[in-house]
């Protein structure tokens, strides 16, 4: 294998019962290195994703968690609002938790999301500052 490979440890309160910051931890080692030993870029997900796709997936919950706006994080990130809401979709249902609160007018981060959030951003921080 080719190095280097980092590991990013987030705390986690030791009373939490939620599986975020694992789901966290899982997406960031795969996205640096694939459990089988190969490079990410060739090794797929579970759900036949690419482990880099999964990262993106978290990029772009940040991109939206920031904004407010599936629109905006779209116009920002250079994707239509429609693939932004598929991918947000998707990693709910992987994370089995509600991270937004959609309505016609607004997006509010629901409780789970806000604490994905925080985790989302330092991982994502320690991954640019890894780079």
């Amino acid at each position: 294998m080719d190095g280097p490979f980092f590991i990013i440890v987030h705390p986690m309160p030791s009373d939490s019962t939620d599986g975020d910051t694992w789901v966290l931890f899982q997406i960031c080692m795969n996205a640096l290195n694939c459990r089988h030993g190969q490079k990410a870029a060739a090794c797929a997900a579970p759900d036949g994703r690419g482990n880099m796709d999964r990262l993106g997936d978290l990029e772009i919950f940040a991109r939206v968690a920031s904004t407010g706006s599936m629109s905006q994080a779209a116009r920002e990130l250079g994707l239509s609002p429609p693939v932004i809401s598929k991918r947000i979709k998707r990693l709910e249902e992987r994370l089995g938790t509600r991270l937004l609160q959609r309505t016609t007018r607004q997006i509010v981060l629901t409780d789970s999301g806000r604490g994905f959030q925080e985790r989302v951003v330092a991982i994502l921080g320690s991954v640019d500052e890894a780079e």
